[in-house]
């Protein structure tokens, strides 16, 4: 596993097959950004044609949580009804082709493998000791699966192209991401229980002035006993983003800041019917724009 913080970009050897497959990249992630995909289906991560089948959430989850029965799945993109889905079916086998065999088979299984041993006991209602190399990869299988989710229901997901481009090519969230850690009310009475909503974000200053609404996004992501709050934005500029609202003893922020070492689960416990009290001012998430001389 790799050291928590900002990760170097990889290696190239600047040569001019590097760079000319740089630039089909690019290309091919401004055609995503522009909505002239429909012809060809890309990868939502690299740009690459796409059609290789990625579970929203990983089929190891089969093991972790085994049932035989069917399970209300729950996703909600938005504050509209008409944007929430429930549907039944056996748990963990949902999934699109929305990433290529590159990206599925590579990248994104190394994560997988790295994250399971790290996830596992907690999502099993285990107490767990994270050390800062155990929240870095936790953060980022967190926000690549927000990432999947949203590219998997809208063709408009709520984070742009740049923070999946981020997320391939350095293996940790963007630096305009933050996340949190908690457990999941729910679970203690449906194990396998599985939830992401996500929702457009407004932040508060603290100068009070309150940021336009949908300048980013927040997502909340449980499995079983096992959630996440990822929190996105748009903004250029480097901010730290922190939350000290009335839920601050439910989540514990795992990236970009983690501590040493967590102990989970939060003394308090987090759930879905939540999100819309923490996503609003004055909610409790701040941010405070960093002076970049410092």
């Amino acid at each position: 596993m790799g050291v928590v913080g900002r990760a170097a970009p990889l290696s190239g050897g600047g040569s001019s097959e590097h760079a000319a497959a740089a630039a089909t990249r690019l290309s091919r992630l401004a055609l995503l950004a522009t909505g002239h995909e429909a012809l060809e289906r890309l990868c939502v991560f690299c740009g690459a044609p796409a059609g290789s089948h990625e579970h929203l959430l990983p089929k190891w989850l089969q093991k972790v949580l085994p049932s035989a029965e069917k399970v209300t799945h729950f996703v909600e993109i938005g504050r509209d009804p008409s944007e929430r889905r429930e549907w039944h079916r056996r748990p963990f086998r949902e999934g699109s082709r929305i990433v290529c065999d590159g990206c599925n088979t590579h990248w994104m299984s190394d994560l997988e493998k790295a994250a399971r041993p790290v996830l596992e006991d907690a999502i099993q209602h285990k107490r767990s000791l994270w050390t800062s190399d155990d929240q870095a990869v936790a953060a980022t299988w967190a926000f690549k699966t927000c990432l999947v989710f949203q590219a998997s229901q809208t063709d408009r997901p709520l984070a742009p192209r740049a923070h999946f481009a981020h997320t391939r090519e350095y293996r940790r969230p963007p630096p305009q991401a933050a996340v949190w850690v908690g457990s999941h009310f729910r679970a203690r009475d449906d194990p396998v229980n599985s939830v992401f909503v996500q929702r457009p974000l407004s932040l508060q200053e603290v100068d009070s002035e309150v940021v336009r609404d949908g300048f980013g996004y927040l997502c909340f992501l449980a499995v079983g006993g096992l959630s996440f709050v990822i929190v996105g934005h748009r903004l250029r500029q480097e901010v730290e983003i922190k939350y000290s609202g009335s839920f601050d003893q439910a989540l514990i922020q795992v990236w970009p800041d983690g501590e040493g070492l967590i102990v989970w689960p939060p003394y308090l416990m987090m759930d879905r019917d939540f999100i819309d009290v923490i996503a609003l001012p004055p909610g409790g998430f701040s941010l405070r724009r960093l002076d970049p001389n410092l």
